[in-house]
Formats: structure tokens, sequence, C-alpha cells
């Protein structure tokens, strides 16, 4: 019940907590081997519902461009410093996280952030398994967060904008939900600590909540925001410099930030 309400409600990556009802129904023991095959009609519907699409894409005629492909190395470094800015978003949201759409600061600091992503993952699938052996409360909404994210973790390259916070927002709720486990794991051990640590983040998250909608209630505060704390954005620099909210000195230097950005310097203004 709680899959088919997200996939009703939610960004269309949570079509996949449907595949997530059996083998969690399973391993948390709920069902026994013989039993999973009253979940195979769902199974079917569920790959039926893709192939449709598949067969409606091919007839509409419509085609895209040959898709990136990257090697193993690249695709390493892709998937780490993913991984590593929607944890940085997740334990860490700031305004500059919430209006990220390119990796092109991660760039800047060198393989470290690739590397971080990538131990992040390892550190999550460790605790994923540690949580099922122990058959742990969290390991559900872990498995959760784990599938729904997945998808977007650019193992194969997400389109148009690298990473976007409202990808990772899908996983959400189920995160929530680890943390109000861990609330209260902290709150039973030390109540002061408990009580300090989960006001501190309701507080925050929640000021931080309501100015970044505020943000994102224009597409000129929102493209501004984007461009102001992620330059290397060439397509949110574009959209903003093209808003019929902005104005022409405006757009020229946004776009003459982003040239810079892109060339380390204005030397692109003396190409001879």
């Amino acid at each position: 019940a709680l899959s088919l309400l997200f996939v009703m409600g939610c960004k269309e990556q949570a079509a996949i907590l449907l595949l997530a009802v059996p083998p969690a129904a399973f391993i948390l023991g709920n069902v026994r081997p013989k039993e999973l095959g009253r979940w195979l009609p769902m199974f079917g519907l569920y790959f039926s519902v893709c192939a449709a699409f598949g067969v409606g894409w091919y007839m509409s005629g419509i085609r895209s461009e040959s898709p990136v492909i990257n090697s193993l190395a690249q695709t390493a470094d892709l998937f780490g410093r993913t991984v590593w800015h929607y944890v940085s978003l997740v334990f860490f949201p700031t305004p500059a996280a919430l209006h990220t759409f390119s990796l092109g600061r991660s760039r800047e600091l060198g393989v470290w952030p690739a590397l971080a992503g990538i131990a992040a993952f390892v550190a999550f699938v460790v605790l994923l398994a540690k949580t099922h052996v122990r058959k742990s409360a969290v390991f559900l909404p872990l498995f959760a967060v784990f599938l729904t994210a997945l998808p977007v973790m650019n193992l194969l390259a997400v389109p148009s904008l690298t990473v976007a916070p409202y990808r990772i927002g899908v996983a959400g709720p189920f995160f929530a939900v680890c943390l109000s486990l861990l609330a209260v794991a902290l709150f039973n051990k030390s109540r002061p600590v408990g009580i300090a640590l989960t006001a501190a983040v309701l507080v925050y998250s929640t000021a931080l909540t309501a100015w970044g909608g505020e943000q994102w209630r224009s597409e000129k505060s929102l493209f501004a925001n984007i461009v102001k704390y992620d330059p290397a954005s060439s397509l949110s620099v574009i959209n903003f410099s093209i808003s019929p909210e902005v104005k022409d000195d405006e757009a020229i230097l946004s776009l003459t930030a982003a040239l810079n950005w892109i060339y380390g310097s204005n030397d692109w203004k003396y190409p001879e």
C-alpha cells in the first residue's frame, strides 16, 4: 500500500518501490518462499506498463540523440561525486545545495568528493546488510532509500541536469523515518541530547524549507540562485538569461560570469 501511494503521488522513479514489496516481505519474515508467487501478477503488471511506454515511445517517432557512453573510470567518478553531493544535501542541507544542478563545484575539489562518495556508498551497503541480519526496524526504510536513490546516482548518466534536489527528494520520506528512529534512540539514551538535537534539526530544516520554497516561487529567483550557487550549470544560466522577468543587462552579466567560469578567465573575449 505504501509503495502504491508513492507511485501515484511522487516522481516516476518511485515506481521501482513496487518491486521492493515481495523481497521486503520475505526478508522481514512475513512471507514464506512458496508464497512469493502471489506477487507474480504485480511484477507482470509492472513490466507490462514499462513495455507499453517503450512501445509508445518507439511508435511516436521521437528519437533522442545517442546516449553518452562513459568509461568505467568516468562512470565511477561521476557516481562517486553524485553520491557525495546527495549525502551532503541530505545530511548537511544548505542554500547552495538546494540550488546545485551540476557537479562543477565538486570537480574544483579534485578527486576527493568522488572517493568520499564511493566510501559512503560502501558504508551504506554494509549498514543495510547489518540491519537485515539483525532484522532491525530501520532496515525497510533504508532499503526504500536505496531503491529510490539508486536510479539517479548516474550509474547510467542522467540527461539534462546531472543532479537535482527533487530527485533525491523521493527518498526523503523514508530517510525521515530513519531520522525519527535515530531521534528515538538518542532520546532513550540521553533525553536532553535527544531533545536538543531533534529541536535543532527541526528548526533549521523548517527555516531552510520556508526560505527555499520562497525562492522557487518565481522563475527569476529560482534561476538567479542557481546561477549564484552553481555557475557551472550552463542550462540554468541560459534559462535565467532568456527569462522574460530578467533584464538584458542582468542576462549579459550572467552569461559573462558563466563563460568566465568555463574558461577560467575572460580570455574568451579576446579570441586572437
